[in-house]
């Protein structure tokens, strides 16, 4: 299905005749037009007329904007913008160290602002709003009615790299998405999408399975793990034989991180992954369960989720997940070694390598890792601020997130440390084969001293992307460095690898996985949610209630005293839910999704 879907999609969405229209979820408020479509109603034939002229405005010449003219000027003195982003993975403050350095390239210092929901709350309901917002479907369409973003029609016309991303990396069909389905019936683009286009998973099972530090693990004999219990028993004899790092600061099993609760408890998305499970409906109360093809609430007895809840239970019980992950926030979690990844653990860390538990199965579709990749994330945007006093500046990020060769800054660091260019040919350094070569482990550090980090915040384009660099034998490259060929054949062969493959006896992640069929690649529920509704005010409001409750309650069951606790603080959950109205939100949504189905399937078959 999946690859009959992406070719009509895009010959619809490059047709211009994307449109939705007669399944509109009910329950939905105003703003959910954003969520589904322009709502067949008096409105979208000026919709479309407005469409019209602002497409025939743009291709008339623009904005004016110079990027190379805004570059020259302000290299030297950048311009401030402030951006908000979309969850607390980025840390707040004016970026500085490389990445720093390399905004003021493109003329911007970027001030991030400290996320909350309290903040985005109070954004909102203020309209005191950043330069550059990210954003979710939902808001985007509060903000659109508010008039509280700008109209970017007719200014991508002068942004190279987005004109790029159009002619080169299919960024049209996501443009055509949100002017069809999120723009409020107007027909206009008042944000730009994120994460368009696949992600590379070959020999990659991102955060879908258990990764351990295979280094401290190979410390202790390597036992089997046969299941979750003995991956507890296992990560308590790693803190044994290896309680603290280089620096003498205690390593703990795995870790949580509290600034990953947003609309539900963030720290479960790995342990969903684990078991062919996303997290995207979670907000509604129910786990998705992509294998099998079926949703399911959460409150259910022995649900997915308290599996999951008991999981790290067992885990503070033993003492293996750090006390203060309550207390810790996701970019320090990030960067705190551990015996294994968990909670919202980042799939790239390359000291960790994967351990495949005999008899368990993973979903993983390179389409929908990070959003629907024809369209991008659907309920992720970045705006402008309306009012913006920066708007050249503003245009230039717009134009910098849809550049893969910026996105590698925030992805490998700077020239002549990890990598080297010369007459458009990447490489590695002789540092980079030496760390990837030991692979004992440690943390990567740049010349500058600064760790190497993730600039975890969503570009326009998503890892796919190829840059205009080639690699040593002439082939496309992606903005990320694990994908490349060089790099992968350094930590295919590395010490750490080859003990790797003899202790699991196979010859490379993809090897143990075809063999044993482990992985699957699609789903009947891939590409739902770019067409799922937004709740009404009373139902989001429900929503918010539940969600606080469930996320309080979800932290002391970690750190209940005991059994009977944990049980009785579920039970207690589960009742509260059900008096604020869990059983009418979870039908509401499950009513959705299949008009969702149905309207995925509509535009799947369209042109038959």
């Amino acid at each position: 299905m999946k690859n009959k879907y992406w070719k009509r999609i895009a010959a619809l969405a490059m047709a211009g005749t994307l449109v939705v229209g007669t399944l509109a979820g009910c329950g939905s408020s105003k703003a959910s037009s954003a969520e589904t479509g322009t709502g067949q109603t008096s409105g979208d034939t000026a919709g479309e007329e407005t469409q019209a002229a602002g497409t025939q405005a743009a291709q008339s010449g623009g904005s004016g904007f110079d990027l190379a003219a805004f570059e020259s000027e302000h290299s030297g003195e950048p311009v401030t913008i402030s951006m908000y982003p979309f969850n607390a993975s980025l840390t707040s403050g004016t970026v500085s160290g490389y990445l720093g350095d390399f905004f003021k390239t493109k003329g911007l210092a970027i001030d991030v602002w400290a996320y909350s929901d309290e903040k985005t709350n109070a954004i909102l309901a203020s309209g005191d709003l950043p330069d550059i917002m990210y954003v979710n479907a939902e808001n985007l369409g509060i903000m659109i009615d508010a008039d509280m973003v700008l109209k970017l029609d007719d200014y991508l016309y002068d942004l190279p790299h987005v004109q790029s991303a159009i002619e080169n990396n299919g960024l049209e069909p996501a443009l055509e998405f949100i002017r069809n389905y999120r723009s409020n019936g107007t027909g206009s683009l008042y944000g730009v999408p994120t994460n368009v286009g696949g992600t590379d998973i070959t020999d990659n099972a991102d955060r879908n399975v258990v990764k351990l530090n295979w280094s401290i693990y190979e410390e202790i004999g390597t036992p089997e793990i046969n299941n979750y219990d003995d991956l507890i028993a296992v990560a308590k004899q790693m803190m044994e034989a290896h309680p603290t790092d280089d620096s003498g600061n205690k390593i703990y099993g795995t870790i949580l991180n509290s600034g990953s609760d947003t609309e539900y408890w963030g720290n479960i998305i790995t342990w969903m992954r684990w078991h062919g499970y996303t997290e995207n409906q979670l907000p509604y109360l129910l786990e998705t369960d992509m294998i099998g093809g079926k949703y399911a609430s959460i409150l259910d007895d022995n649900s997915m989720y308290y599996q999951g809840l008991k999981f790290y239970f067992d885990c503070m019980q033993e003492g293996i997940l750090d006390p203060d992950s309550i207390n810790t926030d996701r970019s320090t979690a990030g960067k705190k070694t551990k015996m294994f990844g968990a909670g919202t653990q980042p799939g790239w860390r390359n000291e960790y390598f994967e351990y495949w538990i005999p008899g368990t199965k993973y979903y993983i579709n390179p389409n929908t890792l990070y959003g629907d990749a024809i369209f991008g994330n659907a309920d992720q945007y970045i705006v402008v601020n309306a009012n913006t006093k920066n708007l050249d500046a503003c245009l230039a990020f717009l134009d910098m997130m849809a550049d893969p060769d910026a996105q590698l800054l925030g992805n490998a660091g700077p020239e002549g440390d990890m990598y080297e260019i010369k007459d458009n040919v990447l490489t590695l350094t002789d540092k980079a084969k030496e760390y990837y070569q030991s692979s004992n482990g440690d943390h990567y550090f740049y010349d500058n001293g600064e760790q190497a980090y993730l600039w975890n915040t969503a570009w326009i384009l998503a890892q796919s992307a190829v840059m205009t660099y080639k690699g040593p034998d002439g082939e496309d490259l992606s903005n990320v460095h694990t994908s490349w060929p060089e790099e992968r054949a350094i930590t295919s062969d590395s010490d750490a690898y080859r003990i790797w493959k003899e202790t699991t006896g196979y010859d490379s992640w993809q090897d143990l996985v075809d063999t044993n069929k482990c992985a699957v690649y699609s789903s009947d529920l891939d590409f739902i949610n770019s067409f799922l509704s937004t709740p009404d005010d009373s139902m989001k409001l429900t929503m918010s209630t539940i969600n606080d409750k469930v996320v309080d309650a979800s932290w002391k069951m970690i750190y209940a005293e005991n059994e009977d606790s944990f049980s009785s603080i579920w039970q207690q959950m589960v009742a509260d839910c059900k008096d604020l109205g869990s059983d009418d939100l979870i039908q509401w949504r499950l009513d959705d999704i299949e008009k969702a189905k149905q309207e995925r399937d509509a535009v799947l078959n369209a042109s038959e």
